[in-house]
């Protein structure tokens, strides 16, 4: 849907899904996608940052990490309800 390009700014990528779900990947340093693209389960659409000083890590950044959001119908919701349960990883309240 979106591909934001900001340079050394805040780079993201947003990808709509089925039932009106979107999800923001943010921190991009390397876009593997543009607008209009279509994605399938699995397939790398870019490649994370994070890391300061680096193309897409922002101002604000302390280390390499990728942001994650999820939307339904606009409205923000907790992707580790969407997201498949992995071992040894816990969720922080």
């Amino acid at each position: 849907v979106k591909v934001s390009d900001k340079g050394m700014g805040f780079n993201s990528l947003v990808i709509r899904h089925a039932n009106g779900m979107t999800s923001l990947y943010g921190h991009v340093q390397v876009f593997l996608v543009q607008e209009g693209d279509k994605v399938r389960a699995g397939e790398p659409v870019a490649e994370s940052g994070g890391t300061p000083g680096t193309p897409g890590a922002g101002h604000l950044t302390t280390g390499p990490h990728l942001h994650l959001e999820f939307m339904k119908d606009g409205v923000p919701v907790d992707p580790m309800d969407y997201l498949p349960a992995l071992s040894g990883v816990t969720q922080y309240e």
